[in-house]
């Protein structure tokens, strides 16, 4: 126990010891009024010698136990899809081709797709985000075809009105079903002058009027709206090619300003709560294909929770046991 000043409180004679050099050790003043330094002495050397013996492994559990829930949050990562499993997709292609879905083995399998394709999941679970969480969305994607010229978007929505259809809905247009989903999305686009990157924030919906005309789809990257933000990341995205597998991940993390969009290895953009959805709530995953044909693997949703603020229990009971940890710290030469 030698380097620990438990003897000070051990020792009849050490008992002793004067207020005034015991607010010098502990907090370098020599003050001798009524202090918390005189109240915490005098109620330490009022412990049983017993208790004394065992105050440093005291003082330690009380530390470890106040920061327990801390550190265990910091590992907090739920799964809400995991290969795939319990998406309800929908499609829509721009002819009157349905688009046909099948899962088996780990492995989504889209077919009946064209460059103008897009398909929607709504998540077995909602996604409910509190400052500081994040939500990713991460896949392998191989690809039976790729259009000369075409985009491959994939993100997470707020459905808003847009309920889960009935199973084998069929949709008129992209509008029809997707109109009032916000979110965000990102991906490539490919185009004659090449290839771009961009992430977008879908913050309102942008519906069509009584005529059924004007409004948008979810993944409409039309900037003439006051429906729909973009941003250009640092870096940019490979494009898929046809048979290769395509690793692709959307991370979308919650700030008190907004959000901060990640997608693949490219730097975060972030978007203003102005220019973010309004409910905080991830429901539907939403894809434009590239091609005729994509088939998904390894495809997971996932959480990660924050590490939360201590309560002001938790903070003074940690403050308190080191306190009188480094309070009875003992002088070597001593």
């Amino acid at each position: 126990m030698q380097g620990f000043s438990w003897g000070i409180f051990l020792r009849g004679n050490e008992k002793k010891l004067r207020l005034r050099e015991f607010n010098i050790y502990l907090f370098g003043s020599d003050s001798e009024k009524e202090s918390i330094s005189e109240f915490t002495f005098k109620s330490l050397c009022k412990l049983p010698p017993k208790i004394m013996k065992r105050l440093p492994l005291l003082c330690l559990t009380c530390f470890w136990v106040s920061i327990a829930p801390v550190v265990l949050c910091v590992a907090d990562v739920e799964l809400s899809v995991t290969d795939g499993s319990g998406i309800d997709w929908f499609g829509y292609r721009s002819n009157t081709a349905k688009t046909v879905f099948t899962y088996e083995n780990g492995k989504t399998t889209m077919t009946n797709l064209d460059s103008n394709s897009y398909v929607w999941g709504y998540l077995p679970n909602e996604i409910t985000l509190n400052v500081g969480d994040t939500v990713t969305l991460t896949g392998t994607a191989t690809f039976s075809s790729v259009a000369s010229t075409g985009a491959f978007y994939f993100g997470l929505y707020n459905c808003g009105a847009n309920t889960e259809p009935s199973a084998g809905t069929a949709f008129s247009s992209i509008v029809a079903g997707t109109y009032d989903m916000t979110g965000f999305f990102a991906g490539t686009n490919k185009k004659s002058t090449g290839t771009t990157t961009q992430v977008f924030s879908r913050f309102s919906g942008k519906a069509p009027d009584s005529s059924g005309k004007g409004g948008a789809g979810f993944m409409t990257s039309n900037q003439g709206g006051s429906y729909i933000a973009s941003e250009i990341p640092a870096q940019s995205l490979e494009h898929p090619t046809v048979g290769t597998d395509y690793a692709f991940s959307l991370k979308i993390s919650r700030t008190a300003q907004g959000y901060d969009i990640t997608v693949g290895n490219a730097e975060p953009v972030s978007f203003t709560t102005d220019k973010s959805l309004g409910a905080n709530t991830f429901n539907v995953i939403g894809m434009k294909s590239p091609g005729s044909g994509i088939t998904l693997s390894n495809f997971s949703v996932s959480t990660t929770g924050i590490v939360p603020e201590p309560s002001a229990f938790a903070f003074s009971f940690c403050f308190f046991s080191m306190t009188a940890f480094v309070a009875l710290r003992r002088n070597r030469k001593k």
